[in-house]
């Protein structure tokens, strides 16, 4: 089975209370787009990226937060004032 996000555009006001399924789905949503904003070839979209389930999102968010400190050490101090 695959969860992904339920998304209402225009977005709801106010919105409806979010649970802890939507919100480890949205910080693995939010941190994939911007590790491939940053160090690849655009933002996976918000149907690419799917809930792994409880304890799985755990893991997705440590492996995500790994490649960030990984990408963010291998960056010498001129990539950082780069305009890209």
């Amino acid at each position: 089975m695959r969860w992904c996000a339920d998304w209402t555009e225009p977005e709801p006001r106010p919105a409806p209370p979010a649970s802890i399924a939507w919100t480890q789905w949205h910080v693995i949503w939010w941190w994939s787009t911007v590790l491939d904003r940053s160090f690849g070839d655009g933002q996976p979209g918000r149907q690419e990226v799917t809930w792994p389930g409880a304890a799985e999102a755990r893991a997705a968010i440590d492996e995500l937060r790994r490649s960030w400190i990984e990408r963010l050490d291998s960056l010498s101090e001129s990539d950082f004032s780069e305009v890209h």
